[in-house]
C-alpha cells in the first residue's frame, strides 16, 4: 500500500544546484522519494540536465521520460544526463 509520510518543502538550492533527498528519508531502509519541480526558461533553448542517484531513477519532462536507471547503485553527481528542450516559461 502507498503510504505518504511526509510532505517538505525544499528550499532554492541556488548555487548548489543539488537537492539532497537523504537527510529527509528516515528510516533510511526501503523509501522511495518523489521530487518535483518547475523550470522556468527566459525562452526555448536545448539543455543539459544532469542527475544522481542511489538505486533506481525515472524523470519526466513536460510529460516526457527522459531519464531511467533500473537499477541499483551508490549516489554520485551527474551519473546520468539528458539533453532536453526547454520551453519558454514553466517546464
Amino acid at each position: 500500500a502507498t503510504q505518504v509520510l511526509e510532505t517538505v518543502q525544499v528550499a532554492d538550492p541556488t548555487p548548489a544546484q543539488h537537492i539532497d533527498l537523504l537527510p529527509l528519508m528516515e528510516p533510511k531502509d526501503w523509501g522511495v522519494a518523489y521530487l518535483a519541480t518547475n523550470l522556468i526558461s527566459p525562452d526555448a533553448r536545448r539543455v543539459r540536465l544532469t542527475f544522481g542517484s542511489d538505486d533506481a531513477l525515472k524523470v519526466w519532462l513536460n510529460g516526457q521520460q527522459i531519464v531511467a536507471r533500473p537499477t541499483g547503485g551508490a549516489a554520485a553527481p551527474d551519473q546520468m544526463a539528458a539533453q532536453v528542450e526547454l520551453k519558454r516559461g514553466h517546464n
